[in-house]
């Protein structure tokens, strides 16, 4: 009985804490819409891109999450249910997950669109139709993908493939988003990605015909709903790890290099990497389509948006191992030494994902100081933010309420002090470096204190 309180009072903190942070994203998506007049002006096409890349990634995410061991279906097949009835049980908390996490996801565009001045019922209009058409999207891609590739022997690559597919059509959908003018007609190609024809649309201030909302939410319902369990529905993985890049490191090796080795044999630190590399590409091509004017304000927003995206990936560093005694403490390592090396492969991760921002902003004409200052000030703080929330809620990746409610909460923080950060830094630079500095100082002495505590109650 304690046992079930601790954990139900575990989950009502980490509930409360996801709705403060909800409420602190909120609060900066009003403020910083009302204060530039320019970004205003861009708002409706780019939470309509956001909104979009976010349906789609809940939705595979919320899929990769299913348990594919075939226990809990073979748990259901022992029980007198009908063959609908297993498998809605068994999709039905899928279901729910992803419906929860798309509501906190949208809840600051909205609140954007409304400090932005768009008509409320447009607003909704536009959120609705683009939410539907990302989720669509990336369940049609899932779907595809597993309906051509349902051999066992395809177990391992089957989910990657489906996120690397997914990614590229969203990057496509960007890319194409900005390519054509409104007089002349749309394309089939851009009518078949749908979000050129919403970000057009919310571009020129045109709201969305009620019976295409309609529509939109219709057919992203039944793909989701109804398409993707029939598609991969009875899938069951190995359970077998197969291991590809073999360590031979003798005693002279470091420590530090085997668990590199280590993270990049993780399936699903590599997978949730690859899908966050393609969408930070993504922003790439959006900051170089946009015409030069809107260039410069866009610049601190698709920072921001891009070090969330990298931050969610090096948050599950610390997950990779057991959340009580894990392999280090067993063969008596010391914590503080185990904490930094992890560090610096979280910090390694990030850089290299993170890295494309930087070059295409440079590469655009942008000026250099604003660029890597802005760069170097929303990486540091969602980096401090992101390694924070993985040592302190080190949910097993295979958790997925867990890790999802941490990723809402990991981006929303980190956005928040970010923005801050970033706010800081246009008027006092140093007391910005300084205010990061401090963010990651408290981030690592926070990690070793989790975890010194973890390996004393262990």
């Amino acid at each position: 009985m304690t046992t079930a309180w601790s954990r139900a009072a575990r989950a009502a903190a980490v509930g409360a804490i996801v709705c403060l942070i909800e409420g602190l994203a909120i609060a900066e998506a009003r403020r910083q819409t009302t204060a530039n007049e320019t970004m205003s002006a861009f708002v409706p096409p780019l939470v309509a891109i956001l909104v979009y890349l976010a349906g789609g990634s809940i939705v595979l995410l919320s899929v990769a999450a299913r348990d594919t061991s075939g226990n809990t279906r073979g748990a259901l097949l022992t029980l007198p249910l009908s063959r609908i009835g297993t498998a809605l049980l068994e999709w039905i908390p899928v279901l729910a997950t992803a419906l929860v996490l798309l509501g906190l996801a949208i809840t600051p565009s909205a609140t954007a669109l409304i400090a932005a001045q768009y008509p409320p019922a447009a607003a909704v209009g536009l959120i609705v139709t683009a939410l539907a058409a990302g989720a669509g999207t990336g369940a049609l891609v899932l779907s595809g993908v597993s309906l051509a590739l349902r051999g066992s022997t395809w177990t391992a690559v089957r989910y990657p493939l489906a996120v690397l597919v997914w990614a590229a059509v969203a990057t496509a959908a960007i890319w194409r988003s900005f390519g054509q003018s409104r007089s002349a007609g749309p394309a089939v190609g851009d009518l078949a990605l749908v979000l050129p024809s919403i970000v057009r649309q919310a571009g020129f201030g045109e709201p969305i015909e009620p019976w295409v909302v309609g529509l939109a939410a219709f057919g992203g319902l039944l793909v989701v709903g109804f398409v993707v369990p029939w598609a991969i529905g009875g899938q069951v993985a190995s359970r077998r790890r197969l291991i590809r890049r073999g360590w031979n490191g003798g005693e002279k090796s470091s420590l530090a290099v085997g668990e590199l080795v280590y993270s990049t044999r993780n399936a699903t630190l590599v997978a949730n990497a690859v899908a966050a590399e393609v969408l930070v590409l993504g922003l790439g091509v959006l900051l170089a389509s946009v015409p030069s004017p809107l260039r410069q304000p866009l610049l601190a927003p698709v920072l921001m948006v891009a070090a969330c995206l990298v931050g969610s990936v090096t948050r599950q560093q610390r997950s990779l191992f057991p959340a009580t005694r894990p392999p280090q403490q067993l063969i008596n390592l010391e914590v503080g030494p185990w904490v930094a090396r992890q560090f610096g492969i979280a910090l390694l991760w990030f850089a290299g994902l993170y890295a494309p921002p930087l070059v295409t902003a440079l590469w655009i004409g942008l000026p250099a100081w604003t660029v890597w200052s802005g760069w170097a000030t929303a990486g540091a703080s969602a980096f401090a933010i992101s390694a924070l929330a993985g040592w302190i809620l080190p949910f097993p990746l295979d958790n997925a309420p867990g890790q999802l409610l941490a990723s809402v909460a990991t981006v929303s923080a980190a956005g928040a002090l970010g923005t801050f950060a970033v706010d800081v830094s246009s008027n006092s630079p140093l007391l910005s470096m300084a205010l990061c500095l401090c963010a990651l100082i408290v981030s690592v002495g926070a990690a070793v204190a989790a975890e010194q505590r973890r390996w004393a109650a262990g």
